[in-house]
């Protein structure tokens, strides 16, 4: 019972609600933005979900989808044939550029990531293993001369602290990002990541809010009780 109860009051907070809430997630980064949006990268597009609910409300937008599985940048590519707006990417994300293995349980799986995952006590088997190539992010918005950004999503399985640091310089540059939404959990444990490291990079220039089932909640100072490592939805506003 104790046991219920702990889970549940976090799971009442946002922590461990991540999962499953794409077209939510949607309408609190538009919410955020307060404007149509232009130009927005979706990192770790998987099957295209987040793409399509961005689209159904405003499919002028112009989307960057970066997808490094074969299997689901086919998808991509029947999903989203005929619409030049949204151009699509068979690269991971990271700090560095070069060839990398991604590393997923099956093919098209939402839990692919470029670490090995343990995760025996949950009977998941990560044997499945394909050689993908990694891009920085700011690299690729300069050599494809890339406007502002309005919203930048990342679901790439714990390795979105890489991804921020190879966008060091737009986060720190003239016209930053205005809406970041990343997501937080067991996979942190593998890249040994924690909540603290997105709350020091992003405190000074972006108020920090967690998703929860009423909304979002602000995220003002950092405890340690954040460190929780279920699915958890995090979004960033630039300040200003």
């Amino acid at each position: 019972m104790l046991q219920f109860l702990e889970k549940l009051l976090a799971y009442l907070q946002g922590k461990g609600y991540g999962a499953q809430t794409i077209d939510k997630e949607v309408q609190i980064a538009l919410g955020l933005l307060g404007s149509p949006p232009k130009t927005v990268l979706d990192v770790g597009a998987n099957m295209g979900l987040w793409t399509q609910s961005l689209l159904a409300r405003h499919p002028g937008t112009e989307v960057h989808a970066f997808e490094p599985q074969p299997y689901c940048y086919a998808h991509l590519q029947k999903l989203y044939a005929g619409k030049p707006n949204v151009h699509l990417h068979n690269h991971a994300v990271s700090n560095t550029a070069g060839s990398h293995t991604l590393h997923f349980d099956r093919e098209g799986s939402g839990l692919a990531s470029l670490s090995k995952r343990k995760l025996d006590h949950l009977g998941i088997d990560f044997s499945g293993a394909v050689e993908v190539h990694t891009v920085v992010l700011d690299e690729f918005l300069r050599s494809v001369g890339a406007g502002p950004l309005d919203i930048v999503k990342l679901d790439i399985e714990g390795h979105e602290m890489a991804a921020f640091e190879g966008l060091a310089a737009t986060l720190q540059g003239p016209t930053p990002p205005k809406v970041i939404q990343f997501e937080f959990g067991g996979c942190n444990i593998d890249t040994r990541t924690f909540f603290r490291d997105f709350y020091l990079l992003f405190r000074e220039r972006y108020t920090i809010y967690r998703q929860t089932p009423f909304g979002l909640r602000r995220v003002d100072r950092y405890a340690e009780t954040d460190e929780c490592f279920r699915t958890t939805n995090y979004f960033m506003r630039l300040k200003g």
